[in-house]
């Protein structure tokens, strides 16, 4: 049988960079320090008017055409996730195949639309593509600007979430990459309202006046065409689905605790990873945050955190990693990687 493998990773994050102190002059009355200490973040990069995810995804796709490994000529399926698509159709990956020159009639594109666990998702079909024989490259983007869809004046949001694009490398080849294990997933919609943006596109967003803006019971404002998250419930549903999703991504790739090298998680924001470390029993210097310069880039926040950990020198292409996220859906999810 096939397998797949992860072989290179590249990330495109926005010129313009938004402090901590910029938000803390729009937002005079709170307590920045305090903020920073929960969520672990001090500045985030925030896309332009002009520049939507699939643009970022280019860009991050380009970078990885020139890092050698991944060749435009033998990319048989483009998988993207974004919040915030080009249009409501056409799919913004057909337009992604077009701009990145992948010849025509060779690429299948997919468009799917699942937020913090989409990373997770794309490998696991990635995989499935390449195991079944019906794809040997396949190109896996995720890209996200929320600050178009985050409400000017909802400083709890804006503190969290960061604009980026990714692109991963998935090939029948091993090639010195790292192979994709077995995945565990699951789903809650009974919770679909905790994170939720009600309407809206990316490139023709529906004007605020059709919807008047309001206080919610914490005092952010909110509108329903911006993006709304309800952070305690989303804290408490990673509390309560993580621990046993690390204990069943071990089991089903039968590789104990003590051989993984590195935990990887969705980057939500520092309070709640220390706090799912910790319930899950994570040695601390296995676990992996990478969020204080880029905030919560939702979907490309595990490729994000992979390329950083490469730009440090940190050999992951000789590591066990266990990768995984929960968020939008709600949903939850994992996999393993290893040399």
């Amino acid at each position: 049988m096939n397998k797949s493998y992860i072989q290179d990773i590249a990330i495109y994050l926005p010129e313009t960079i938004e402090t901590n102190e910029d938000l803390q002059k729009e937002f005079p009355d709170k307590r920045m320090a305090a903020m920073k200490r929960l969520t672990g973040i001090g500045s985030r990069h925030i896309s332009g008017p002009d520049l939507t995810a699939g643009d970022m995804c280019i860009q991050a796709a380009e970078k990885l055409f020139s890092q050698g490994k991944a060749d435009r000529n033998k990319i048989d399926y483009i998988l993207f996730n974004t919040n915030a698509p080009d249009y409501i159709t056409p799919p913004t990956s057909c337009i992604i195949q077009d701009k990145l020159k992948i010849p025509k009639g060779q690429a299948n594109t997919v468009d799917i639309t699942q937020g913090c666990c989409a990373y997770i998702t794309l490998l696991n079909l990635a995989k499935a593509l390449i195991e079944s024989g019906s794809a040997t490259n396949v190109l896996v983007l995720t890209g996200e600007n929320s600050s178009w869809c985050v409400h000017k004046k909802d400083f709890a949001n804006r503190l969290i979430f960061g604009d980026a694009g990714a692109a991963t490398l998935v090939s029948n080849e091993k090639n010195g990459g790292l192979e994709i294990g077995k995945f565990k997933f699951g789903s809650d919609g009974e919770r679909h309202d905790k994170i939720i943006i009600k309407y809206g596109r990316a490139r023709h967003m529906f004007p605020e006046c059709i919807e008047p803006d309001f206080i919610d019971e914490e005092g952010n404002t909110r509108n329903h065409t911006k993006f709304h998250m309800d952070s305690a419930a989303i804290f408490n549903f990673g509390l309560e689905v993580v621990p046993d999703l690390i204990r069943h991504l071990s089991e089903i790739n039968q590789i104990g605790p003590d051989e993984i090298d590195y935990y990887v998680p969705h980057q939500a924001n520092k309070l709640v990873l220390d706090s799912v470390f910790k319930k899950s029993n994570i040695p601390l210097e296995k676990r992996v945050i990478e969020i204080e310069d880029v905030g919560n880039t939702i979907s490309a926040s595990i490729p994000v955190t992979l390329k950083k950990m490469i730009d440090k020198e940190i050999p992951i292409f000789e590591k066990k990693i266990m990768l995984f996220a929960f968020g939008t859906g709600l949903i939850w999810g994992g996999t393993i990687i290893y040399p």
